[in-house]
């Protein structure tokens, strides 16, 4: 038995959502890189008890059904807001990508240490399930 060939339309369509949707998010996706080496590092839960705006990921309905757990690492400036934001936990790359985007509109009470605004940084988990 010889393999099937690939019909050329449903190739065309496979490259081209590739290279239009896929390809640009995993690509895209930022590393803190050395952001959060000089930032106080926070648990989860002291990270969940400083935000003050919290933001769900907008993920469209072609996904179907969903039960994932993303974790989220995040890096807070001396202002409160998101420095950088990277999915960690393994999940879909556009899962990954829509959680990140979500963190990065979170801000947070800022943090001082002898009176002194801090860089602080945790991991921000989203619980997503329809």
């Amino acid at each position: 038995m010889t393999p099937r060939r690939i019909p050329r339309r449903l190739w065309v369509l496979c490259t081209t959502f590739w290279v239009l949707v896929v390809a640009p998010v995993v690509l895209a996706q930022s590393t803190c890189g050395d952001s959060g080496e000089k930032a106080v590092s926070l648990s989860e839960k002291e990270m969940s008890q400083r935000a003050t705006k919290r933001v769900q990921p907008a993920v469209p309905g072609g996904f179907g059904r969903i039960d994932a757990d993303v974790e989220v690492f995040v890096v807070v400036g001396t202002d409160g807001k998101v420095v950088c934001a990277e999915a960690r936990k393994p999940s879909h790359p556009l899962l990954r990508k829509y959680c990140a985007d979500a963190a990065r509109q979170w801000t947070f009470r800022p943090m001082k240490k002898d009176g002194r605004p801090i860089e602080f940084a945790g991991p921000v988990r989203f619980r997503i399930k329809r």
